[in-house]
C-alpha cells in the first residue's frame, strides 16, 4: 500500500473544530469478527500504515430520527440517510453528521460545533451564521429528534495513499440507551451489542488496495453488515428486527 503516515497531532479532538464543513465521499467494507482474527488485523494495520497513526478513543453517537423511526425503517425521503452526533470522549466540540448512501458510495457531511450549542437544534429558529443551521434545516424538515445514544471504544489506523485516504478502524464493546435527550454522553455500562467480537470498517476512496484484498483473501473474511443505530433499536425492543 505504501501508506504515508499522517501527523498524529492532526487527528486530536481539537482538530475536529473546523471553520466550515467537511465533506468526504468514500466506500466501505465491514466486518464482524470474533477478538483474535481481530487482533491479526490490528497488528498488520500496525505495520502497514506505521504505529504512529494509531489512535485510539471512546466515541459516542447521539443519533436522530423521526417519531416513526422513518430512518431506521428506511422510509421515503431518509431510507439512504443518517443524521447523528459525534463525540469523541468528553470533547467540547461535537460533529453534526449527515450520512447518505448511494449503491456502494457514502458521503458524509460534518460540521463541529461547541457541545454547548446542541439545545439550538431544537429550536424553530437559529442565527444565520451559526455554523449548524444547515444541519438544523435538516432536523426541521424531517422531525427529527434524538433516538439513542451508543458508545464504542474506536482504534484507528490511517494514511494518504496513492489513490486517496485509507482507513481502518477496529470498534469494541458498543452499548446502546434510549431517550438521551441532546447529550451525546458517553454510555459507562450495559450490554455489548456486539457480543464480544469487533466490528472492523475499512474506508477506501474508489478501489480497494490491494494489501487489504490480500489480507481479505488471506484470511478469509467475509464482509458483513451491521448497523450500531439498529441494533441498539432492536435490543431496546424500538423496533421489530435487525435489518442488514
Amino acid at each position: 500500500m505504501s501508506p504515508t503516515v499522517p501527523d498524529p497531532s492532526s487527528t486530536t479532538a481539537s482538530h475536529l473544530v473546523a471553520p466550515r464543513p467537511l465533506e468526504e465521499r468514500f466506500h466501505e467494507l465491514k466486518f464482524v469478527l470474533d477478538p483474535e482474527p481481530a487482533a491479526r488485523v490490528e497488528a498488520w494495520a500496525a505495520s502497514a500504515f506505521g504505529a504512529a497513526s494509531r489512535r485510539v478513543c471512546a466515541t459516542t453517537f447521539l443519533f436522530l430520527d423521526t417519531p416513526g423511526l422513518d430512518v431506521a425503517r428506511r422510509i421515503g425521503d431518509l431510507r439512504r440517510e443518517r443524521f447523528r452526533v459525534r463525540r469523541e470522549g468528553e470533547s467540547p466540540s461535537v460533529l453534526l453528521e449527515r450520512k447518505t448512501k448511494r449503491g456502494d458510495e457514502t458521503r458524509l457531511r460534518s460540521t463541529a460545533v461547541d457541545v454547548r450549542d446542541l439545545p439550538r437544534l431544537a429550536t424553530p429558529d437559529l442565527e444565520p451564521d451559526w455554523p449548524g443551521r444547515r444541519f438544523h434545516r435538516h432536523v426541521v424538515e424531517h422531525d427529527l429528534r434524538p433516538t439513542c445514544c451508543v458508545t464504542f471504544g474506536r482504534v484507528t489506523f490511517g494514511a494518504a495513499g496513492g489513490d486517496g485516504p485509507v482507513r481502518v478502524t477496529l470498534d469494541r464493546e458498543v452499548r446502546g440507551e434510549m431517550g438521551a435527550g441532546w447529550a451525546p454522553r458517553p454510555i459507562p455500562s450495559g450490554a455489548d451489542l456486539l457480543e464480544g467480537r469487533v466490528l472492523v470498517e475499512v474506508r477506501f476512496p474508489e478501489v480497494l488496495p490491494a494489501a487489504v484484498r490480500a489480507l481479505v483473501a488471506e484470511m478469509r473474511l467475509a464482509p458483513a453488515s451491521f448497523s450500531k443505530y439498529r441494533r441498539a433499536l432492536v435490543a431496546a425492543g424500538a423496533l421489530e428486527r435487525d435489518r442488514p
